[in-house]
């Protein structure tokens, strides 16, 4: 029986973190995550949900290498001093041409803008889909 060289060790993170805005955990959410750990090796990922109280039974299902890089931020602690209802009023207040089924969306870019430029994140930040799964390694 020939025997086969062992698998190098895995590659330790790199100075870069992911920031993924999510509305629910899922199965190719799972995906990709594992995905992301092996092609992007980031130091953290950031998972902005409304509420971090469905993450903990998603985290146990994932290799506790990668669990211990996964933060969960509540997305209202990301803006506190402006939460999507103060940006709606005040799209509405100056007659903005965002549709108003456009608002959360726009929300999000700001969430994504202010996580990505808060203290300790590194330079380098990839804001990344929570579908979309890394199949080579991202520079």
């Amino acid at each position: 029986v020939p025997t086969c060289p062992a698998p190098p060790p895995p590659a330790p993170p790199r100075e870069v973190d992911v920031v993924l805005l999510i509305q629910r955990p899922t199965c190719v959410l799972r995906a990709a995550l594992t995905s992301l750990d092996v092609h992007v090796r980031p130091r953290y990922v950031h998972m902005v949900l409304d509420a971090c109280s469905a993450l903990p039974p998603f985290l146990d299902a994932l290799p506790a290498a990668l669990r211990r890089r996964v933060r969960c931020v509540a997305l209202s602690a990301v803006l506190p001093a402006f939460p999507p209802t103060a940006m709606a009023k005040h799209l509405r207040a100056t007659r903005s041409a965002i549709p108003a089924a456009r608002h959360s969306w726009y929300y999000q870019q700001l969430v994504k803008l202010a996580l990505a430029s808060a203290a300790g994140m590194p330079r380098l930040v990839y804001m990344w889909d929570g579908d979309t799964l890394p199949l080579r390694d991202f520079p």
